[in-house]
Formats: C-alpha cells, sequence, structure tokens
C-alpha cells in the first residue's frame, strides 16, 4: 500500500476557481494535479477501515431506532407488558427529542452570535457609544488630516491601532506602506470615519474620495456607473474619462459610455473595474 491521494490540500482552491476552470477549460489539467493516476493504481484502503467505515455510517443513521429498540427491551424485561400505543409514542417522540438535544447543545453559540450583532447594531443605532475622528468640510491652514496620539479600534477588546501622530497637508501625496496585516486598510477606514476612535484628537477636512481593493460596480450603464447620481456635464465628464486612462477601454466598448456593465462589472477587468471607481 502507498499513501494517499494528495487531493484534499487543492481541491478547496479549485472550488473557489471553479469558474475560471471552466472558461479556460482546465479541467484535464486540474483532474491529473488532483488525482494522479499513479496514486489512484497504488492506493487502496485496507478492508478492516472499510468495514469500520460502514459500521460507523450504520450506526450514525439508526442510532435512534437502536436507542427505541434498547428502551423497549430494557421495559419489557422489568415491567413485563407494553402496548402498541407505548411503543408508537416513544418512536414519534425520538425525532423531537434528537432536534432538542441538538438545539440546546448549540444553544450557547448561537447566544453568542447574537450578543455579537446586537453589539454591532448597537453601533449604528446608538451615535454616542462610539466616537469617531471629526470631519470639517472647511479646509484650515492648508492641512487635510491632522491626528495627534489617536487610538483606533474596532471594539474594546479586539483590533487596535497603536497611538498615531501625523499631519497630512492639502494636495500632499502620501503613501502608507506595510506588511500584510499590518492595518493599512483600517487605518484608511479610520480616516474615512469608519473605525471608532478609542483616544486621541483628530480630524479630516474637505471632502473625501475613496477607492477600494475591491471596487463596488452597480448593474447600470458605464456612464450611470461614473456618474452615481450627478448631473451629466460632457465636457467634465471625458475629462475624468481620460484621466482614469479609460478613454480607450470606452472606445472599445459596443456602445461606448452607454455599454451595460454587469452585475459585479462582471464584463470588465479588474483593472478597468479599479479606473471605473476612481472616475467615479
Amino acid at each position: 500500500m502507498s499513501k494517499p491521494p494528495k487531493f484534499q490540500e487543492q481541491f478547496y482552491t479549485l472550488l473557489g476557481a471553479i469558474r475560471t476552470i471552466k472558461f479556460y477549460a482546465w479541467e484535464d489539467v486540474f483532474r491529473n494535479v488532483l488525482w494522479p493516476s499513479e496514486d489512484l493504481k497504488a492506493y487502496e484502503p485496507p478492508l478492516v477501515w472499510r468495514v469500520l467505515q460502514f459500521g460507523l455510517d450504520l450506526l450514525g443513521s439508526a442510532t435512534a431506532e437502536i436507542s427505541a429498540a434498547v428502551t423497549i427491551t430494557s421495559y419489557i424485561s422489568t415491567a413485563g407488558e407494553i402496548d402498541y400505543i407505548d411503543v408508537a409514542l416513544l418512536m414519534e417522540s425520538i425525532r423531537p427529542l434528537t432536534v432538542f438535544s441538538t438545539t440546546v447543545a448549540a444553544f450557547g453559540t448561537t447566544l453568542d452570535s447574537y450578543r455579537k450583532c446586537a453589539r454591532q447594531m448597537q453601533r449604528y443605532i446608538d451615535p454616542e457609544s462610539n466616537k469617531y475622528i471629526e470631519r470639517s468640510l472647511a479646509v484650515e491652514d492648508s492641512v487635510a488630516v491632522n491626528l495627534s496620539e489617536c487610538v483606533f479600534s474596532w471594539s474594546a477588546d479586539g483590533y487596535s491601532l497603536a497611538p498615531i501622530s501625523l499631519q497630512i497637508k492639502a494636495g500632499e501625496f502620501v503613501t502608507v506602506v506595510g506588511r500584510v496585516g499590518s492595518g493599512k486598510s483600517s487605518f484608511l477606514s479610520a480616516i474615512c470615519g469608519e473605525m471608532p476612535l478609542t483616544s486621541g484628537q483628530g480630524c479630516v477636512y474637505g471632502r473625501i474620495g475613496y477607492v477600494e481593493q475591491k471596487p463596488w460596480i452597480m448593474n447600470a450603464t458605464f456612464r450611470d456607473n461614473v456618474l452615481m447620481g450627478a448631473d451629466f456635464d460632457q465636457t467634465c465628464f471625458w475629462q475624468v474619462v481620460e484621466a482614469c486612462a479609460l478613454a480607450v477601454d470606452v472606445q472599445l466598448f459596443p456602445k461606448s459610455d452607454m455599454t451595460m456593465i454587469g452585475t459585479d462589472g462582471v464584463n470588465l477587468s479588474g483593472g478597468q473595474k479599479v479606473r471605473l471607481a476612481l472616475a467615479r
């Protein structure tokens, strides 16, 4: 007997990318990767394992019936008599009792989930429960962002950012660099007023245009995705399209800027989605 086939590690990767695999007709390639022919020929579970697996499956599917049979046998051996109504009542009560015991076992997990949801809703319902960074539409002393010993945290006992002090001038080009999971996206969320402020003082001046890592694209025309309800100004619109390097893409669309964009931008590439969100 050889080692078992190594398919479990890559199986979930295949499921997550199944659409791409079907689009490019890569079924045969991934079939050879997940189930090599030499493994299929060499590996066969032992007879003892197969018999044990069959016995466990049989026992698991007949647990209710076995428990009923043991209960009835024990009752007859002690009391001596039993009626059909008693047997029917016992058999009908087994399934509800099984569901009830499963529900009771999961009650703790369910209650904890409800508490987390209640705390999350409380953040949005009660504006006084959390403090966020201040906002001002007027720009003062050419400052866009001003933070002084600000500590941001998603929850009282959750992930938080270390105290941050910085000042960004209006028109200044700034990049935030760090390793994966170091808090770059959380820092941007804090500036946008999404992450609660635990301590310190800070203010963001002017308006914010934010483009996410995964831009949201609605099922509408290209023009509607850019305007998002704003009035159409032809000169400004095409200037924005040109500035976001979308002019060539729009020319290749079947109906130019009136081309319908599918749900989640299914007919756009990843770069086109980001540039479209930037143009918005």
